[in-house]
């Protein structure tokens, strides 16, 4: 997925619509990220302003792996990788 350029701006896209409408409505985005291997769309969502971003992931290596890429980041106080 990290190289599916297409697949991630449609992903990308879709994110910021949401957000954008819901901060116009003064409702604050919280994004729930199932399946979210190394964080990437979690780390897309809090880029594009949600507030709070839950990653969920059930494999362990991938979990940690996103966990240290989250923490490695500017969001990591956005984003909880459980």
């Amino acid at each position: 997925m990290i190289l599916d350029y297409n697949r991630n701006e449609m992903f990308l896209a879709g994110l910021r619509s949401v957000i954008q409408e819901k901060k116009a409505q003064s409702i604050p985005a919280h994004v729930l990220d199932i399946g979210t291997g190394t964080g990437l769309l979690s780390l897309m969502a809090a880029r594009e302003g949600a507030e709070k971003v839950t990653a969920v992931e059930v494999f362990q290596p991938m979990a940690d792996c996103a966990r240290a890429i989250v923490q490695s980041s500017r969001w990591k106080d956005k984003i909880n990788v459980s």
